[in-house]
């Protein structure tokens, strides 16, 4: 097992839970682990904090549960985009922004989030569907994500100028390229996990 390489894998959140079983974790890993540990200048104190947050979590909870994962009024407010990072347990990485007219502006965290069941709301406009998450742990917005989610966007706004200079049913196509291929995306690192043995 490469441990440098699984801890480097890991959120802030993710890496200190582990650190708070230091004396359990083999040679190697205490080395690679302090080694993390020192990279992302967190430390000893840290992990006590990180400790104490725990033992502030009821029985039965999930670290971190919230109702409220995001909220928005007709496009504005914040919301979550980007799904990467997936677990077995079925919850994976995503990051939080700031949107305006339902599109992602500011990246303000990423969070690891496990789907807790379909909410059923009803408002203004009649009933409909939105999902609760419980928040598993919550980091600075991660890079790859927030980069990828920028190139989507403009890939996706490249696609649609493309009407103005190709036939109506080739610029469709390219955007429902652009479209897909993020959903694809997803699905081959789920199987991936599906697929890894245990």
């Amino acid at each position: 097992m490469d441990y440098s390489e699984t801890y480097s894998k890991m959120s802030d959140d993710e890496l200190l839970n582990v650190a708070s079983n230091f004396d359990t974790l083999m040679p190697e890993g205490q080395s690679a682990i302090a080694a993390e540990l020192g990279r992302r200048k967190l430390t000893q104190e840290d992990i006590k904090e990180y400790q104490r947050y725990l033992a502030t979590i009821k029985p039965g909870d999930l670290p971190g549960k919230k109702k409220y994962v995001s909220q928005s009024i007709n496009g504005f407010g914040t919301g979550i985009y980007g799904k990467r990072d997936f677990y077995p347990d079925g919850s994976f990485l995503t990051t939080k922004w700031i949107i305006l007219f339902w599109l992602p502006i500011i990246p303000l965290k990423s969070v690891r989030l496990l789907q807790s069941g379909p909410r059923c709301t009803s408002g203004s406009f009649g009933v409909g569907w939105s999902t609760e998450y419980a928040v598993l742990t919550e980091t600075r917005p991660n890079s790859k994500q927030v980069l990828f989610v920028y190139g989507f966007l403009l890939a996706a706004f490249l696609s649609i100028a493309t009407t103005n200079y190709l036939p109506g049913h080739a610029s469709l196509l390219i955007f429902g390229l652009v479209c897909i291929f993020p959903w694809l995306l997803r699905r081959v690192a789920r199987n991936n996990v599906l697929k890894a043995p245990s």
